[in-house]
């Protein structure tokens, strides 16, 4: 088949877009992108061309002019976007390589959104593949690494439901060039590609070479390699599906629960997997996890720590809850206080209206009749909330939740969900929900200090009277 022919192929079989709905095309204005854009347009498909300008050389901007222009010829809407990369790079302590892929995407992505497109498409190669695959074995990677980037798969942390698509991963680019050439077309080159500084183009300019020098084919070998291991990949996941709905036992994003002695049960491979997508569900932007880390994650679930607790990556921690494995989000258990509002699991204390309690471990919660409402919402802390008090009644009573208790989560319009799920929702740490405590009226949750109001107590304009719940940690 011809290149027309395998790349058009590619799209209805194996990225499953179709020429009628809109597709959002990422050119860059090298020979590649430019390759699929003259394909694609030549056979009928609803493109919206999208370019991002990176700002990391000067020529960027006469770039982005040209992209736009090779889109107006073809009668085709382009879209063009831009961002400050390198700032964006040595804010959040990315490399400059991350930051642009970060940068792009979003765009890409954000475009889709705005058309509505059927998936966003871009032009990597079976070149580029070759290149990604020896990125990931360089850097440790497991079985997924070797498989390479799909024909068609989900970017997660850029959307669930907008597919990124590849149509040309079965294609060299030396056979991109000779199309080019023989459709009379012209591309920009981007003299970056030759900068060895970048992992990347060091493979490419340094390290394939001298591979070639053992096995002149040695780049259809390790494309062959992660296509075989891509369709051994699909057998891998239906075991692997079955091995996390047996092991997770609650899911937010803050937080994973697994159960030990499930993950205990299952072979090597099945338990790296588990680690690792949990560790990807937290983190959806980090990329190529490396075996390290995942290890050092099955070494804690077969032998935990004196502390119980390990660090593993990005801000993500390992712990061991009685027979519970909880990989959570320590950023986020850091970001609460020092201490937290806790009282025995079983207690439960009368707080009279208007008046006070002091908790055991130090905290008080207090409440009091208020004649003025905040002047915004938004000045309002975590840490107080206002209800109605029409049927308050003379006194509130305070303990922690039992199992399956109710409530009315203001902002679902009067939806109800169990306390429980609320606290998977919200990805409060399992050690602080028994005696995390909650205030109730005639056995309803009024509030949940530090989250949520619920529905039925929010103060509304046929509201008479108004109360204010504060709780405090005391000094001292």
């Amino acid at each position: 088949m011809s290149l027309e022919e395998r790349v058009l192929h590619n799209a209805q079989e194996r990225c499953r877009i179709s020429p009628e709905s809109p597709l959002v095309l990422g050119v860059s204005g090298g020979a590649d992108s430019l390759c699929l854009l003259d394909v694609l347009h030549r056979a009928g498909f609803n493109l919206i061309v999208a370019h991002f300008n990176h700002r990391l050389r000067p020529e960027a901007e006469s770039e982005a002019d040209w992209v736009c222009a090779q889109a107006q010829q073809r009668g085709l809407r382009v879209e063009l976007g831009q961002g400050e990369v390198l700032a964006m790079a040595k804010e959040q302590g990315m490399s400059i390589e991350e930051a642009a892929r970060e940068a792009r995407y979003s765009f890409l992505f954000s475009v889709a959104h705005q058309v509505q497109a059927q998936a966003v498409a871009v032009a990597h190669t079976a070149s580029d593949q070759v290149e990604t695959v020896l990125m990931h074995l360089i850097r440790g990677t497991g079985h997924k690494g070797l498989t390479g980037m799909p024909y068609r798969g989900f970017l997660n942390q850029f959307s669930t439901t907008t597919p990124l698509v590849r149509p040309m991963l079965s294609i060299w680019r030396e056979e991109v060039l000779a199309y080019c050439h023989e459709r009379g077309l012209t591309w920009l080159e981007d003299p970056s590609n030759r900068d060895v500084r970048f992992t990347r183009n060091r493979l490419r300019n340094e390290v394939l070479p001298l591979l070639k020098q053992v096995n002149p084919r040695v780049e259809e070998a390790i494309w062959r390699l992660s296509t075989l291991l891509a369709e051994e990949d699909d057998v891998f996941e239906n075991a692997f599906q079955q091995a996390w709905n047996q092991c997770v036992l609650e899911q937010s994003s803050k937080q994973i629960v697994l159960s030990r002695e499930r993950v205990q049960s299952l072979s090597p491979a099945l338990q790296r997997e588990v680690l690792r997508w949990s560790l990807s569900l937290l983190r959806p932007a980090l990329r190529d996890l490396d075996f390290d880390t995942v290890n050092r994650a099955m070494q804690f679930v077969q032998q935990p720590t004196q502390s119980r607790h390990i660090h593993l990556v990005a801000g993500l921690g390992l712990r061991l809850e009685g027979e519970h494995l909880i990989v959570d989000d320590e950023t986020f258990i850091q970001s609460l206080p020092s201490d937290f509002p806790q009282m025995p699991p079983q207690a439960q204390y009368v707080l009279p209206v208007p008046g006070s309690l002091v908790l055991p471990n130090g905290w008080s919660i207090e409440v009091q009749r208020v004649d003025v409402l905040p002047d915004s919402w938004d000045e309002v802390s975590r840490w107080e909330a206002f209800i109605s008090g029409d049927a308050l009644g003379e006194a509130l009573e305070v303990r922690p939740f039992r199992p399956g208790e109710r409530f009315q989560p203001l902002g679902m319009g009067g939806k109800s969900r169990k306390v429980s799920d609320f606290w998977v929702d919200v990805g409060l740490p399992r050690r602080l929900r028994s005696g995390w405590p909650l205030v109730f009226a005639q056995d309803e949750v009024v509030w949940i200090p530090g989250f949520r109001l619920d529905h039925r107590w929010r103060v509304t304009p046929e509201t008479r009277s108004v109360y204010r719940l504060q709780i405090r940690r005391e000094a001292g």
